[in-house]
């Protein structure tokens, strides 16, 4: 359960998108970082893709289309959605990975 954490804080940035903008270009892209912080594994290397990846993302679709027709207030509140939707992702630990025993073939174990 711990792995999925982070993934459905970002549904749930995608589903406060959409209640922010009803709009399907930056509902797409919360939906695409969604999924793009699913498919990264959690790994230590990893700590901080998760994060962003749903920053670039999520900045990428509020950024764009207020390119278009300029920054106005009604972009405002998408961005603030947008902001808090990366900050979760980033504020939630990774699931740790389960240690493994490292046995080397043929060692002998001093606890048996």
């Amino acid at each position: 359960m711990d792995k999925f954490v982070k993934s459905f804080v970002a549904v749930a940035g995608s589903v406060a998108v959409w209640f922010a903008t009803k709009d399907p270009e930056q509902t797409g892209a919360a939906v695409m970082a969604a999924f793009g912080v699913f498919l990264i594994p959690n790994t230590v290397a990893f700590d901080y893709a998760k994060s962003w990846v749903s920053a670039l993302v999520l900045g990428a679709g509020v950024f764009l289309p207020a390119l278009n027709d300029g920054f106005t207030t009604a972009d405002l509140w998408p961005t603030i959605v947008v902001v808090a939707t990366a900050l979760g992702v980033l504020a939630l630990p990774n699931a740790k990975p389960k240690p493994q025993s490292r046995t080397i073939a043929g060692q002998w174990d001093s606890a048996t």
